[in-house]
């Protein structure tokens, strides 16, 4: 599953990815909202923590707002994550996949390895590097 963070591209394997909703109305948090968690948010009746990639890959802060939320699960873990763009699914084989560049910078720690994909480089996040960090951040 393909979606814009930022200025950058990054994929989740579908397994992880619930689906992306339009924008919901997030609630801060006393004292702890801000940073990673940017507060909680209503979907469908059940209310999920709001985090931020940006703040958690502490990329440059995106022009675009975020206008979609990707719903993520993983390890019966569950967060609403605001991302600019959800491309959706893409296919790649895997010969298709590089490692990642150490010049990475703070992404390399969820990426596993970059996608070529349409003119743009993609980073392939590990799901379980990227869920642990989002529980720890959130403790």
């Amino acid at each position: 599953f393909l979606f814009r963070v930022s200025d950058e591209w990054f994929a989740l394997p579908t397994s992880a990815c619930e689906r992306a909703v339009a924008k919901v109305r997030v609630h801060t948090v006393p004292h702890r909202s801000g940073g990673v968690l940017l507060g909680l948010g209503s979907v469908d009746g059940d209310l999920l923590p709001v985090v931020s990639l940006t703040a958690l890959m502490k990329l440059p802060a995106d022009a675009t707002p975020a206008d979609r939320i990707l719903l993520i699960t993983w390890n019966n873990k569950r967060f609403a994550v605001p991302v600019a763009e959800a491309y959706g699914v893409a296919r790649f084989h895997q010969d298709a996949m590089r490692p990642a560049p150490s010049t990475l910078d703070r992404a390399n720690v969820f990426a596993t390895g970059i996608l070529k994909w349409r003119g743009k480089t993609v980073g392939w996040l590990d799901a379980d590097r990227l869920i642990n960090a989002l529980v720890r951040a959130l403790a």
